[in-house]
């Protein structure tokens, strides 16, 4: 269904994930909460 299709790197109808272009994530003690991203 194209109706849903969202264009990546678009805001036709919210942001993209930013963690799809993480290539590597150095994590700390706290969830949810990366110490470095490398992307």
């Amino acid at each position: 269904d194209l109706n849903k299709f969202c264009p990546y790197n678009t805001v036709l109808v919210d942001h993209g994930d930013p963690s799809i272009n993480t290539g590597l994530t150095a994590p700390t003690d706290k969830p949810g909460v990366a110490l470095l991203d490398f992307v």
